[in-house]
């Protein structure tokens, strides 16, 4: 007999809904696909107290385990039900060492990183807490909205000395791992490797490259599909006074940057990064950018949709208020969160 020893991390006050998905779901699935337990529990006191579950799961070998396991995460019943339970956000907890907890929304090639400072006790002096931790913290607690652009990096360390002899970088490559989690909850290991660059001109917006270091555990293309046929990154969109300021900056970071009737424009593999005035901003949008009486700031998401009308219907289901152009929708930063964000089906003028 062979003991599988879980654990799953919950979102805090997250918890209770994951008993009751095991309650009203889980247990009766695992006993359709023969799967057995042999004890639950929580944790009272001490790390983990009142957050994290425990269970144990019973197999004849690693064949059987395979086999039943594998079947149970397909099974269309549990697809649904898992995505039901967490219509209220997600109930596991991606956890860093240094006290951020995340939610990842995948698109191929990119992410968006939903992030909170849950366990700001465990910020130190190292620099993925300086430079990551305690920047969010900081930003949190003066702003709503986007705090940070991180590019696809290949080499973390090359990137790093380019940075270094631009006169912008802020750190050494920084290597990191954790333990990721699929839609099944089984753990998995991640790793990525992180330079930071910084323009003094916009303080509040981090900048940095990440290199995957075991991304076949990472990318899942069935964490690409979305309810509102949203299938690529468009663009990210930065405002500021004067565009042409963050040229030298720009160009550092990610590459060739061209003037455009909007500001300027650095074109990536995965979208591009634009940067325009607040007046421009307004006309484009129809919202209001975030105050750049500071220094520039990370305003916007562009996504690309394949279906207007599937998009309409999601936001519409999930109650969220957004105003429809001729060749996108617009959800504004009251509602996002202090973010716009942008779904085009059309051409973008």
């Amino acid at each position: 007999m062979i003991y599988e020893l879980r654990i799953y991390h919950c979102v805090t006050g997250r918890l209770p809904a994951l008993l009751k998905r095991f309650e009203t779901t889980t247990l009766e699935l695992w006993k359709r696909h023969g799967i057995r337990q042999a004890g639950f529990w929580t944790v009272l006191v001490g790390p983990g107290g009142n957050q994290d579950l425990h269970y144990l799961l019973a197999w004849e070998s690693l064949a059987e385990r395979e086999m039943k396991w594998n079947k149970f995460i397909v099974d269309p019943e549990w697809v649904s039900k898992r995505a039901e339970s967490e219509r209220d956000g997600p109930i596991i907890a991606n956890r860093h060492a240094w006290g951020t907890h995340n939610h990842l929304v995948q698109l191929p090639g990119f992410f968006i990183e939903l992030l909170t400072v849950a366990e700001p006790e465990k910020l130190g002096t190292d620099g993925l807490s300086a430079l990551f931790g305690t920047f969010n913290r900081i930003f949190l607690k003066n702003h709503e909205g986007l705090s940070f652009l991180i590019l696809e990096s290949e080499d973390a360390a090359t990137d790093a000395a380019r940075f270094r002899s631009a006169g912008i970088g802020v750190s050494d490559a920084m290597r990191f791992e954790r333990e990721g989690k699929r839609p099944d909850g089984s753990a998995v290991k991640v790793g990525f490797s992180l330079a930071f660059a910084r323009d003094a001109k916009a303080p509040a917006i981090g900048f940095a490259v990440c290199q995957q270091h075991f991304p076949e555990n990472f990318w899942n293309p069935a964490f690409q599909q979305h309810a509102n046929t949203a299938s690529s990154i468009e663009a990210a969109v930065l405002v500021a006074e004067n565009p042409g300021e963050h040229h030298a900056f720009l160009s550092a970071f990610a590459g060739d940057v061209s003037a455009t009737s909007s500001g300027i424009t650095a074109s990536t593999q995965r979208g591009d990064i634009s940067v325009m005035d607040a007046a421009t901003f307004r006309r484009h949008f129809g919202t209001e950018p975030p105050n750049i009486s500071r220094g520039a700031r990370l305003a916007a998401l562009r996504f690309r949709v394949r279906d207007r009308a599937v998009l309409g219907a999601a936001l519409k289901a999930g109650g969220i208020a957004a105003r429809a152009d001729p060749s996108r929708t617009v959800i504004a930063p009251e509602v996002a969160l202090g973010a716009t964000l942008v779904f085009d089906w059309g051409a973008y003028p």
